[in-house]
């Protein structure tokens, strides 16, 4: 698969994602995937659709059909990426969506954090959507260069995949 071009990204009203930062854009352009300014664990990455939506109701059936098959793109290349050697099965995900503020949504632009999840990460499963929910300011960002460094990883191991069947199928 030829290596996509990759755009800045507009996030919300106010962000802009660099495109140093996008590793994954769909087949039809309507979603893309980036890494995450205060990953709660490694590899912690959203998925949003490229046109503006703050709630779920908001996107176009064909924008949600696509950043779903976006995201269920991502997770499989991931868990192929980060399966134990001889694992049965994939590693585990957490995917989860807060639509609208009351939601803990703090960017007004719908987006899925996909993150990989590892035995013992946090004390409790559940202690996951607690941290999700915890105030942006309780963790600390990173800088440009180590989530343009994370996400040239990622994309590298994107840029040998062609798109999941369901996705190619979708863009027909």
């Amino acid at each position: 698969m030829a290596s996509r071009v990759f755009a800045d990204l507009a996030f919300g009203p106010k962000i802009v994602i660099p495109a140093a930062h996008v590793f994954y854009v769909s087949p039809s352009g309507l979603s893309a995937a980036f890494v995450n300014l205060k990953p709660l664990v490694k590899h912690h990455v959203l998925v949003v659709p490229t046109a503006p939506g703050a709630r779920l109701t908001d996107l176009a059936p064909e924008a949600m059909s696509d950043l779903a098959l976006a995201a269920q793109h991502v997770i499989s290349v991931f868990g192929t990426r980060l399966a134990e050697p001889g694992a049965l099965e994939p590693p585990p995900f957490t995917c989860a969506v807060q639509d609208g503020a009351g939601a803990g949504q703090t960017v007004a632009h719908v987006h899925f954090h996909l993150l990989p999840r590892t035995p013992g990460d946090f004390d409790r499963n559940d202690d996951v959507y607690t941290a999700l929910d915890a105030p942006d300011s309780e963790r600390m960002p990173r800088s440009f260069d180590d989530m343009a460094a994370e996400a040239a990883e990622l994309r590298s191991w994107f840029e040998a995949v062609e798109p999941s069947p369901a996705a190619a199928a979708h863009t027909q």
